[in-house]
């Protein structure tokens, strides 16, 4: 016996407010209706054509550049999906470069603290490997060359570390690892619309940044699921969330450029619509501080066109694994999905403010960061249990309603890129 529930109309939203009666699958009909398979999330071969067809062969977001404020400033990224680790880091020139972090002398890994495996990160003029001294400078070449008689012709000399390729967008830096150097420019990767998507937004003031790291037993993709549709907020978060509760969520369409996305979520956050006394204290929700930053945000007029006034948050998606959310009034969020395993990932939340003016904001602040972690902890430890239900292997396919579209289009677009990859390989 099924039982259907039916929500009342007034409590249909667009992820915030209003309502929305087009059917998405009418918009994006090459998506189609049908079941779809979940094969790659649990298969270790999937993994590892995804390694190479996905993170191998696109811009990857590997940090900011905050963290890289001065000459010298550096700091690493292990990238376990790509089994390297890179070093970022400014110049004499105050450019930003990116290194394999390697030493090329006998294969050390050239910059770590504690643990080799752990990221770190300083400000240093050169970098010393730890194992015979050699010195690199900031540009990659060699600088200091212990017993410069001991070696063979210019072997010595000529070593310099591997440079990777980066670009900026808004600050954040992006690498590229594919063969031979990247296809296209980031420009070009993510599309004009992406690319201008911030135009308006005075991304020069946010300069306070928090970074929180996770790792949990689920492949990487599903938390991208999970992260792409609001639908189940009204059942998982509405115990944090009450004015969550009782609702149906209906978003508007995302725009699809590519294997890229903007999603819009319409409406307004109502006032005092509070859960917690901490909230009302502070003035803060689960969609950050309430108090208005000395710049407030418009509505971003490459997501939301020039006219839009109510709003709560857009997403723009970077295929395949970098978010970047920008919330009204006025904060920035940014997800990356790190696969470690084809049943384990690391998860990185980015947070970014502008300068908080007194105690009262720093306040709200804090405790909408809070609220945040506290919900993201709701999708992550959900997110084991269905890797378990997956792995049973108990059903072939599911379905995805009409709500769950991005999730229909990320899957259409990591399935393309490995029947492309594995085309070059001659498996097709």
């Amino acid at each position: 016996m099924v039982r259907q529930v039916n929500t009342p109309t007034e409590n249909r939203i667009i992820a915030g407010g209003g309502a929305y009666d087009q059917r998405h699958y009418e918009d994006h009909p090459e998506l189609g209706t049908g079941l779809i398979s979940y094969e790659h999330a649990i298969s270790p071969r999937s993994f590892e054509l995804e390694r190479e067809a996905l993170f191998r062969r696109s811009w990857i977001n590997v940090g900011h550049e905050l963290g890289l404020p001065k000459v010298g400033s550096y700091f690493t990224r292990e990238l376990e999906v790509l089994n390297t680790s890179i070093i970022l880091v400014r110049g004499k020139d105050r450019k930003i470069r990116a290194f394999h972090n390697v030493c090329p002398h006998r294969g050390n890994k050239l910059v770590w603290e504690g643990h080799p495996a752990q990221e770190t990160s300083g400000r240093a003029m050169a970098f010393f490997c730890k194992y015979h001294g050699l010195g690199y400078a900031l540009d990659g070449k060699m600088e200091v060359l212990r017993d410069p008689d001991n070696w063979f012709g210019s072997q010595g000399c000529d070593l310099h570390l591997v440079e990777v390729p980066v670009e900026l967008w808004n600050g954040f830096i992006f690498a590229n690892f594919r063969p031979g150097g990247p296809s296209e420019s980031l420009r070009a990767y993510m599309g004009e619309h992406i690319w201008s998507a911030l135009d308006d937004i005075p991304v020069e003031l946010y300069t306070d940044h928090v970074r929180g790291l996770g790792e949990i037993d689920s492949n990487w993709k599903t938390l991208h699921d999970a992260f792409s549709e609001a639908w189940h907020g009204s059942v998982l978060h509405s115990q944090a969330m009450v004015t969550m509760r009782n609702i149906t969520f209906r978003a508007p369409p995302s725009r699809f450029d590519g294997p890229h996305r903007t999603a819009i979520s319409c409406g307004t956050v109502p006032e005092g619509a509070y859960t917690f006394n901490i909230e009302r204290i502070s003035r803060a929700s689960v969609t950050g501080s309430q108090i208005r930053p000395t710049r407030e945000i418009e509505a971003p007029k490459a997501a939301f066109g020039p006219d839009q006034q109510d709003w709560v948050a857009v997403t723009f998606t970077v295929f395949p694994s970098f978010q970047l959310q920008v919330y009204a009034p006025g904060w920035i969020n940014t997800y990356n999905y790190w696969p470690l395993a084809h049943n384990r990932m690391r998860f990185e939340i980015n947070q970014y403010f502008q300068r908080a003016r007194d105690f009262s904001e720093l306040f709200a602040r804090t405790t909408g960061i809070a609220l945040v972690l506290d919900n993201v902890r709701q999708d992550l430890g959900l997110l084991e249990a269905t890797q378990r239900g997956l792995e049973s292997r108990v059903y072939d396919t599911y379905p995805l309603i009409d709500e769950e579209h991005n999730i229909r289009h990320f899957h259409k677009m990591v399935d393309d890129r490995i029947t492309a990859y594995r085309n070059e390989l001659g498996e097709g």
